[in-house]
């Protein structure tokens, strides 16, 4: 990618979605059209890396089973301790996510220095999350519920019981949904998916010199 010949802003979009709608192919499909990507969830995994002050106050926190054979952490092992427990999953998530904002931030900034037409940041828990964020806009990733199910349960090898109760933890679908700009069906034929992609990036190619806006 070549550095910007143009002092425009370059505009940030969040992606966001159910668990299993498709919000990473979406995302890779729009890097593959121009766009600059980051993802919520790698970025985490980069806070939490071997070595990071965070790991070792997660560990402090949940207790040495949280790692793995390598000392490194056991993200399964991890969910399994807070998942059941909201008090525990706040506590986990006042740790990290300031930290991947401030990363998140980073990765913002040094896309302003590409020529990239804009930036797309995947972020699973964009509606759960606290704190207040501007974006240039709100993607939202829709699939039908038996076609989530379907995905997750292939993807993991999990079974059903364990994929519902990974999607109740998180906020419904159709509220992503209502706080978002636009709407990618990800449960659809190929080549109406690729259209509806291609659509989507011509908007937002044109977004660029817009001024940013709130979330709604």
């Amino acid at each position: 990618m070549r550095p910007a010949q143009t002092t425009k802003r370059i505009p940030v979009f969040a992606l966001t979605g159910g668990i299993g709608s498709g919000k990473s192919f979406v995302r890779n499909a729009l890097e593959q059209r121009g766009a600059y990507t980051a993802d919520a969830d790698a970025l985490a995994r980069t806070v939490l890396g071997p070595g990071a002050p965070a790991l070792a106050r997660v560990v402090a926190l949940f207790g040495p089973s949280v790692l793995d054979d390598h000392g490194c952490l056991n993200r399964k092992a991890l969910a399994h301790v807070v998942f059941n427990q909201p008090e525990q999953r706040r506590i986990l998530e006042a740790l990290v996510h300031p930290r991947v904002r401030k990363l998140a931030a980073l990765r913002f900034a040094q896309a302003q220095t590409f020529s990239a037409p804009y930036v797309v940041y995947e972020i699973p828990l964009l509606v759960e999350a606290e704190g207040v964020q501007t974006w240039d806009g709100i993607i939202a990733t829709y699939c039908p519920f038996a076609e989530r199910l379907r995905r997750l349960a292939a993807r993991d090898a999990t079974d059903l019981a364990s994929v519902r109760a990974r999607m109740r933890a998180q906020a419904p679908e159709v509220l992503k949904v209502q706080r978002s700009h636009w709407v990618i069906d990800t449960g659809v034929s190929s080549v109406h998916l690729q259209q509806q992609l291609d659509e989507l990036h011509r908007l937002l190619s044109r977004k660029r010199s817009q001024r940013r806006g709130q979330r709604p």
